[in-house]
Formats: C-alpha cells, structure tokens, sequence
C-alpha cells in the first residue's frame, strides 16, 4: 500500500519522479514521504502539487505518525481553513490551507535541531528550513511537543480576520491568518522570511 500512495504522489511531480522499488522512497531523516515532498517540490511561493498536497492531507487525515516527528490538523469551526502542523523530526512549521486546500500563509514555529548560524534558504533542497540562530529567541524558555497531543488551536474573530493560534502545551506559539506568508511566531527574535515575530 506504500509503495501505491508513493507511487500516485510522485507521479504528480514536476517533473515526475519513477518509482522502481522501495529503496527508491525518497527519505530525509527517517521521516514519512510528505515531508521529503515539502522539502524538493515547494515552488517559490512555498506550495506544493494540488493532487500531491490531496494525498498528504489524506494520510495526515488517517492520523498516520511521522518516525521523527507528526502531523496534525486543525479545522476552523466554519471548516473555511485548516491549520496543518507538520515536525518532521527537525523543524516544526505551521500552514494554514483553505477550503480548497491550497495553502495560503505559513510559519515556522521551533527547531529541534541546532540553529544554524547561516540561513538555509538560498538552497532550496534544504527545505522546510530550520530558522537561523540570530532570528531565534533563545531567551524563551520552550520545550519541544513530544507528540501532536500537545499542540491546539484556538479560532478567533478579529474585526473580518479569522485568526488561528497555535499552541504547544497551552503555550502560545504562533498566529496564522489568510494571507500571512509568513505568520508570526514567539521564539523569533525579529522578522524574517520564515516568520514574523511575535509580541502580543
């Protein structure tokens, strides 16, 4: 059934990418094929595949854990959006998708690995980028979820905004709204390309 799904998802690619076994699963870290299709298949304007994106959201749908890391979704109370959290074992983002689940903001919320001192992303590969240490409150005391238990999100209504917060063992995190590429978030220390910072 793996090789299936793998199958079907990489041949939406573009370009397509042949699957001749197994051990042709692309895999970084360990970690389920969508977030090796988040890493080589986001365009410029951090988007993926519609039929790629349709089985993703599927398997996130099923519940399925990443060996590293998880997903996990959050649909707004009118289901006009949805919050998908994905940790892939090293970094953690949030993206807010809509109705049609084309993805309209996003935001990094922590690294579990070690901040690099340079920014990851003039190199496109090494994507979903981990947030470079001088954009990264170190002064926030924060531990990283253990699982997808530990992240909610709370809908709110802001003048004609729906805004969703994230949060990590009741902690807020992060705020995501239509449009907001990127969102805001509580351990960046000044805004950045991967999230804005957050101070209320």
């Amino acid at each position: 059934m793996l090789e299936l799904d793998v199958a079907a998802l990489l041949s939406h690619l573009k370009p397509s990418v042949p699957l001749e076994s197994r051990d042709d699963v692309p895999t970084v870290h360990g970690v389920y094929l969508y977030t090796r299709i988040m890493e080589c298949q986001y365009s410029e304007q951090s988007r993926w595949t519609t039929a790629a994106q349709a089985l993703a959201v599927d398997r996130l749908r099923k519940g399925e854990i990443l060996s590293e890391g998880f997903l996990c979704e959050f649909a707004s109370p009118d289901d006009a959006a949805t919050i998908d959290v994905e940790d892939d074992g090293r970094v953690a983002y949030a993206y807010w998708l809509d109705a049609g689940g084309a993805i309209r903001g996003d935001v990094w919320l922590y690294n579990r690995c070690l901040a690099p001192e340079q920014p990851e992303w003039d190199a496109r590969d090494a994507a979903p980028y981990a947030n470079p240490a001088p954009f990264v409150d170190g002064a926030i005391e924060f531990s990283p979820p253990t699982s997808a238990s530990c992240f909610t999100v709370e809908w709110l209504r802001v003048n004609a905004d729906l805004i969703a917060r994230v949060l990590v063992s009741e902690m807020p995190v992060a705020q995501l709204k239509d449009g907001s590429k990127p969102g805001w978030s509580r351990l960046a220390a000044k805004d950045g390309p991967l999230a804005l910072c957050l101070t209320d």
